[in-house]
């Protein structure tokens, strides 16, 4: 009924490291087996993967084992938590450019999917959810984001939030998370909420609100960076990690800067983001619906080849756009069901141009 903890100081001489394929590396993984041994036999024992790679950030870029990378994205119309589903789609996707599958709050996840992007040399971006009210602010079952069912003018202010239960359920939570991943190298990108404000629905009545929940967002990203201060970390549509032109603006800032749907601007939006953004990575965290759903009407186009081409070419533009401008991370939804966007993201060079960030930076 005891415990002990047991550290190894010892250096790894020469790792193998994972990578997605290509210049960045086959999907390498070790073995660790942890014996519990008493008077000379084994009791218990406990096996766990894991893998060696590096992910940073240097200003606006990422990089993945030394060489820089520029992640394109699937998030929200597979469910990754089907295993047949990642065996036939994750291959097809790495086909047609898709590197890094973002976690959506529409795929209620397991750890087996990490697993297997470990095995598969498929990047994962992960994604959890805060309580941002007591029980008793919402109706029983709704999601923490649906804002038709919150009170906006009745809630615990920031200081008062981190005296609650809910506060400290979050705080166990993401703990667990980590401790749950940390080992997994395919997790390249962490994600504390999913859309605690963004500027859809930032309207004058929900500012107090919308402000209180964008300090609890970054609450729980410094919670992660402390577990792990070498954590790539976002906040998926948050107001408060890109925009200065708001009362409350994260300082220091987030690791990146997360905006969600570019395509009502997308030039506009996407041309200078380097400036924009504070010389950060910017990640659209959910950027454009596939060719089949119309996300403005919000609803499935159905059997209109018409309409779906149309869609198609917009989306194949918009996607053509980002990648030219070089946005470090845009994911799309549901673009994996397209194949039509084909970049070989596993011969992508470290060395290639920055020519966007002098032409429209600083």
């Amino acid at each position: 009924n005891g415990s002990a903890t047991v550290v190894s100081a010892n250096g790894w001489a020469d790792p193998e490291t994972w990578g997605i394929g290509g210049i960045y590396g086959e999907p390498n993984l070790y073995t660790l087996v942890t014996d519990l041994v008493v008077d000379g036999s084994v009791v218990d024992r406990h096996v766990t993967e894991f893998g060696f790679r590096e992910f940073w950030i240097n200003t606006t870029d990422f990089f993945l084992n030394g060489k820089r990378i520029m992640l394109t994205g699937d998030v929200g119309h597979m469910s990754v938590n089907e295993r047949r589903n990642r065996e036939v789609m994750w291959p097809l996707y790495r086909k047609d450019g898709i590197s890094v599958v973002r976690v959506h709050d529409s795929d209620q996840w397991s750890v087996t999917a990490v697993r297997d992007a470990d095995h598969m040399g498929m990047a994962m971006y992960a994604q959890m959810y805060p309580y941002i009210a007591q029980p008793d602010e919402r109706v029983a079952g709704t999601m923490y984001n649906e804002n038709a069912t919150v009170n906006y003018t009745n809630f615990p202010p920031f200081e008062a939030w981190q005296k609650t239960e809910g506060h400290r359920r979050n705080l166990a939570a993401y703990t667990r998370w980590w401790k749950d991943l940390r080992n997994h190298p395919s997790v390249l990108i962490w994600s504390t909420d999913n859309e605690i404000v963004t500027q859809a629905w930032h309207t004058e009545g929900r500012r107090a609100f919308n402000y209180r929940n964008d300090r609890i967002g970054t609450l729980y990203e410094k919670h992660m960076k402390a577990l792990d201060p070498g954590l790539v970390m976002t906040r998926d549509g948050d107001v408060g990690t890109w925009s200065h032109r708001e009362a409350w603006h994260e300082d220091p800032p987030c690791d990146t800067a997360n905006y969600h749907y570019p395509d009502g601007s997308p030039r506009e939006l996407a041309e200078g983001w380097q400036a924009t953004y504070d010389y950060r990575p910017a990640i659209w965290g959910e950027a454009i619906y596939c060719a089949y759903f119309d996300g403005a009407a919000g609803k499935w186009m159905g059997a209109r080849p018409d309409l779906v081409a149309s869609r198609a070419k917009f989306v194949s533009r918009c996607a053509k756009l980002f990648t030219d401008l070089e946005v470090p991370c845009p994911v799309y939804m549901g673009l994996g069901l397209d194949g039509f966007f084909r970049v070989d993201v596993a011969t992508l060079s470290h060395h290639h141009s920055c020519r966007v960030g002098r032409k429209y930076g600083k």
